[in-house]
């Protein structure tokens, strides 16, 4: 069998996000907010706990004013950023600000790390002649942590598609609702 190309998830198959504690860490440090051990590591656990962190552990439990959001979050970047803000607002931090800036370091290439057979994969895929993509559901352009890893393969399209994979009907309406998935696709 010929294999003329390969798929690659994001999150979790070539990269993984930096733990709870380097995220809220460089979180802090940036904002100039100074805590406690004690408080740092309370502060970890509850994070870690309510599913702040996209890419990181699930949340444990949704709180139910949250449920509809979380269940629709990869519909939209604005559903993605409010869902995750609000369960990162479950954990009463010492500053209102490091809700968003706690969103905002996972967009980074810092706060991502490729996983390490990831560069040998795609660029030996690619040396093959395997046309080589990468897919998913995150609402943010992937390529500049490609790019910051010497994973940039030459991306030169991305594209938002809807499916409905995976997702229940909405209420009232005969559609199901849509779901955001980008894709990559690295130049021959």
């Amino acid at each position: 069998m010929t294999v003329k190309g390969a798929l690659f998830d994001f999150s979790g198959t070539l990269f993984r996000v930096e733990p709870t504690k380097v995220w809220l860490r460089t979180v802090l440090d940036e904002a100039g907010v100074a805590v406690s051990p004690d408080d740092f590591s309370r502060y970890v656990q509850r994070l870690e706990a309510a599913g702040a962190l996209p890419g990181g552990p699930a949340p444990q439990r949704v709180p139910p004013h949250l449920a509809g959001l979380w269940a629709t979050r990869d519909e939209s970047a604005e559903r993605h950023r409010a869902a995750y803000t609000g369960l990162a607002r479950e954990v009463a931090l010492p500053d209102a600000r490091l809700y968003d800036a706690l969103y905002d370091r996972h967009m980074t290439p810092a706060a991502w790390q490729p996983y390490p057979d990831a560069p040998r994969c795609s660029v030996s895929s690619r040396r093959r002649g395997v046309g080589v993509a990468v897919v998913s559901n995150i609402g943010w352009d992937l390529r500049p942590v490609l790019r910051a890893h010497g994973l940039d393969c030459g991306w030169t399209h991305t594209s938002c598609r809807t499916s409905t994979a995976s997702r229940s009907r909405t209420r009232g309406s005969s559609r199901p609702p849509a779901r955001r998935s980008a894709t990559l696709r690295a130049t021959s």
